[in-house]
């Protein structure tokens, strides 16, 4: 309930302060799905939230939640914390169970705002999740520098199939990781080779 009303509520603002275009809209879908994008500014999952039609649970970093009032919206909106610098152990199990009730899981593989490409920004743990899950990935591309009434694109690629992944054996977790790297940076020219 809160977050449709925080989605209406901001979605007006941000539509009047940046000029935004979504493409590929097409690719929302009603199963268990993970959205993967880049991560430019700390407005990026409102924007996601705002222009995806399905409610997405984002990971978000532990340091959020240390602030009480924050801590209550974050939660109420959906969000979970994440410690970045260690193995989570129970943000994997929430992440998890978000995907075994056909919801949608929010993740920013570089597990914090980069503005240096590189596949080493990316965390391994992103194709273990899809992988142990069995879920489908949505990569996203955020396109915009967020400065007053400027045009921010949204990219919605291709959704990547897990079950391409599922007769690759060990490898599989590095390949789907690099994968989505190369589906969200393809515009820059970005890709990495096999």
């Amino acid at each position: 309930m809160i977050y449709n009303i925080l989605r209406f509520i901001v979605g007006i603002i941000f539509r009047i302060i940046y000029r935004i275009r979504v493409h590929g809209d097409q690719n929302i879908n009603d199963d268990k799905l993970i959205i993967c994008a880049n991560h430019n500014s700390l407005l990026d999952p409102i924007l996601l939230a705002i222009v995806y039609k399905r409610k997405i649970n984002f990971m978000a970093k532990k340091e959020l939640f240390e602030n009480s009032f924050l801590n209550w919206l974050l939660i109420k909106i959906g969000a979970f914390p994440v410690d970045r610098g260690n193995a989570d152990i129970k943000a994997i199990k929430k992440s998890l169970s978000i995907l075994k009730d056909n919801q949608v899981l929010g993740i920013f593989p570089e597990g914090t705002r980069v503005k240096d490409i590189s596949i080493e920004n990316v965390k391994a743990g992103i194709g273990m999740l899809a992988s142990r899950s069995k879920s489908d990935i949505l990569p996203v591309s955020i396109v915009g520098d967020y400065k007053i009434f400027s045009r921010i694109d949204i990219y919605f690629k291709d959704i990547i199939k897990i079950e391409k992944y599922q007769e690759i054996g060990k490898d599989a977790n590095k390949i789907i990781t690099k994968d989505i790297y190369n589906s969200i940076y393809d515009f820059k020219g970005e890709l990495v080779e096999d």
